[in-house]
């Protein structure tokens, strides 16, 4: 994906982006207390002008994301006779996944 595909989610807060050419481990976030971005190690990264042409950004699938898809699933299969999408509950199996 371009750069321009992936900011709208990264902005926002809801998403981790990284590039395919990079190790696995890297990623950035975005911080909005400081409105910059924050690579794995948490310390500022700048967009360089290769990093703005590229086509290789792609989401990074967080551990929170996984255990989503993995309770929709569960659900999905659960219900699935009732017609219910447990994917309209998002926010609520959210809840549950950031209780501590």
């Amino acid at each position: 994906m371009k750069l321009n595909e992936v900011l709208p989610e990264f902005i926002a807060g809801r998403a981790m982006i990284r590039r395919e050419i990079w190790d696995t481990d890297e990623y950035l976030k975005y911080d909005s207390t400081t409105n910059q971005s924050r690579n794995s190690s948490g310390d500022g990264r700048y967009f360089t002008a290769n990093d703005v042409l590229a086509e290789d950004w792609t989401f990074v699938e967080t551990l929170e994301q996984k255990k989503l898809e993995k309770l929709y699933e569960i659900l999905n299969n659960f219900y699935h006779t009732a017609g219910i999408d447990a994917r309209a509950y998002k926010d609520d199996l959210l809840e549950v996944l950031r209780m501590e």
